[in-house]
């Protein structure tokens, strides 16, 4: 009888979520996914519902048959994610007319819960991420509070399964009652999905999606300003690059950089971003960015017709904006874009140099060498601005300083520095330097259960903030924080909390 039960639940899952049967991720004892590439078979249900597996899965490439609004807002009051799903379900009835018995809730087993939008048909993934934008610029959330689910490359969590960490069953819930009571595993059967042609038609998706599409070229001249930075992280969205696209744009990039010329005409306000986000992770200076980028846009102009259309002065006033803003943002290429984690071992022993600008120093170089580092690579660039960008003193020579130490102090190496490029100085006409390249002497346990995460969009990572998430995640206690600070700094960090 049970297997019968297992059946229909698993043929209620594919109705509802399967649009790719290609891959999956299976969440590990730690709450990391690993993505499994050999497809997503019916028996992989089956063990997700008896909680010998915890399954997630991926989009489409272009489909999906559902949206999932993740929200994430719970960590330290699982009310305060009660009352932002409240919120959300408020704006599809009210603003966007979605009848409440078409929204379904799930209890994500930690932090949150899922908010799930169903289709009688598939729909494209870009409609649905420009449906998501639209609802988050009307309930002034940020991509980090609520977040968009799934699409080819990011997986997500299918319900009824066991959560890893905490051992909570991720029931279905009616977010009508007070603590949102959890639903029986057979409410899956009387989900609704909505008429996916009303839906594209009332929300026009199509104008939505292409408007959207060209606000990313008309907001990167204005990224100076706080306000519409935050307009530009959602926008970001539309370049969701698959791995392969990554791949291919950063082939595409290096042949730039060579040829001094794009490859295709009307890209420029794309890949001057594009190419800014690569240079930064490479280590350059914003000066040398700003002056590589122009190199290519102005002898595009210049020497090629068609490839660009805008005035050299326009050009050269993007271009500076634009790696302005990079250099202010923790955007990346890769890993860049994803949220990190900071282990035990590691806090532990930032924490323990005892001095809070070397703490705060080696915390960004710690962060920026999981962002930036290549994979199977041991060391990594990190410019000075870059330094300054994470919170720390913008004066060279005192950065040099606690460089120093830490190296005296066992932490990180200098493998390169001062380092003269021939070739890049015989073209500007000056000396030409490399960006200095810095490793993390030590190794430290990436499997431990203490840790705390970093999101994609942290900019400055501030070592008060991260070792009160430590705290309150368990990861350090008042002991330990009493040790390693001086008095002061403790006794503030005791009225912080």
């Amino acid at each position: 009888m049970a297997q019968v039960i297992d059946i229909k639940l698993v043929q209620a899952f594919e109705k509802l979520f399967i649009s790719s049967k290609q891959s999956r991720i299976e969440q590990q004892d730690d709450g990391s996914y690993y993505v499994k590439q050999n497809g997503l078979a019916r028996s992989h249900l089956v063990e997700h519902l008896k909680g010998t597996k915890t399954i997630g899965i991926f989009s489409g490439e272009v489909y999906s048959k559902y949206l999932c609004f993740d929200v994430d807002t719970g960590k330290h009051n699982q009310a305060q994610a009660r009352n932002d799903v409240r919120v959300l379900i408020y704006a599809l009835i009210s603003e966007f007319d979605i009848p409440n018995e078409y929204i379904t809730v799930a209890d994500s087993g930690n932090k949150g819960y899922h908010v799930y939008l169903f289709f009688d048909d598939v729909i494209q993934v870009d409609y649905l991420k420009a449906f998501y934008r639209e609802v988050l610029e009307r309930t002034g959330y940020s991509s980090s509070e609520i977040e968009f689910r799934p699409t080819a490359t990011q997986g997500v969590k299918l319900p009824l399964g066991i959560h890893k960490v905490t051992g909570r069953r991720c029931n279905f819930v009616d977010h009508l009652t007070p603590r949102f009571s959890k639903c029986s595993a057979d409410y899956i059967h009387d989900i609704k999905q909505l008429d996916t042609d009303w839906f594209k038609a009332k929300n026009n998706l199509k104008d939505l999606y292409e408007i959207q599409v060209e606000e990313i070229y008309h907001q990167l001249c204005k990224f100076l300003h706080e306000d519409e930075a935050r307009t530009f992280m959602g926008v970001l969205h539309t370049l969701d690059f698959t791995e392969k696209q990554i791949e291919h744009a950063e082939t595409d990039i290096i042949k730039m950089l060579q040829d001094k010329v794009l490859i295709y005409p009307d890209t420029r306000n794309k890949y001057t971003l594009l190419i800014a986000v690569y240079l930064k992770g490479q280590g350059n200076e914003p000066h040398d960015v700003e002056q590589m980028i122009n190199e290519i846009m102005l002898n595009s102009k210049r020497n090629y017709n068609g490839l660009v259309s805008s005035s050299e002065r326009h050009i050269e006033r993007e271009t500076k904006k634009i790696v302005r803003y990079v250099f202010k943002t923790s955007i990346a290429l890769k890993n860049g874009n994803s949220e990190i984690t900071l282990y035990g071992d590691e806090i532990k022993d930032v924490l323990s140099l005892g001095n809070m600008r070397l703490m705060q120093l080696y915390l960004s170089m710690l962060v920026h060498a999981k962002r930036h580092q290549e994979v199977g690579a041991d060391s990594f660039y990190m410019a000075y601005s870059t330094m300054s960008g994470y919170g720390n003193t913008g004066e060279r020579s005192t950065l040099r300083k606690y460089i120093h130490q830490l190296e005296g102090l066992g932490r990180i190496d200098v493998v390169s520095s001062n380092i003269v490029d021939p070739i890049r100085s015989e073209v500007e006409g000056y000396s030409y330097k490399k960006p200095n390249v810095y490793r993390i002497k030590k190794s430290f346990n990436q499997n431990s259960s203490e840790k705390v995460l970093v999101k994609a969009d942290a900019t400055n990572v501030d070592i008060f903030e991260i070792l009160q998430e430590a705290y309150n995640d368990n990861v350090i206690s008042l002991a330990d924080v009493k040790q390693n600070l001086p008095r002061r700094q403790f006794n503030k960090f005791k009225q912080s909390l």
